[in-house]
């Protein structure tokens, strides 16, 4: 099944957590490297749980959510800053 492709970043989407979320989605499920990368992480994964009793597999699974949680966050502030930026050398370039 193709997916579909990210929309274009316009100021409604950056400023609607549900959209962007949704966007960056699609943006990073259409990227080869960011496939093999969680691949590879899958694997290593799998590889991890049947080694760790599970005591350590959930500290592990709560140090992977606050992660992703905090990449998550950084990935939007960096899109926001671009949109804004881009904006800005646009209207200075007018």
């Amino acid at each position: 099944m193709a997916r579909s492709k990210p929309p274009n970043l316009t100021r409604e989407i950056l400023d609607d957590a549900a959209a962007m979320s949704a966007a960056v989605e699609k943006l990073l499920l259409a990227n080869r490297t960011w496939k093999r990368h969680t691949a590879v992480i899958l694997e290593i994964q799998a590889e991890m749980r049947t080694a760790c009793s599970d005591e350590a597999w959930s500290a592990y699974l709560e140090l992977e959510m606050a992660t992703n949680a905090r990449l998550g966050d950084a990935l939007l502030a960096v899109a926001r800053w671009g949109f804004r930026a881009g904006q800005a050398a646009g209207e200075r370039c007018r």
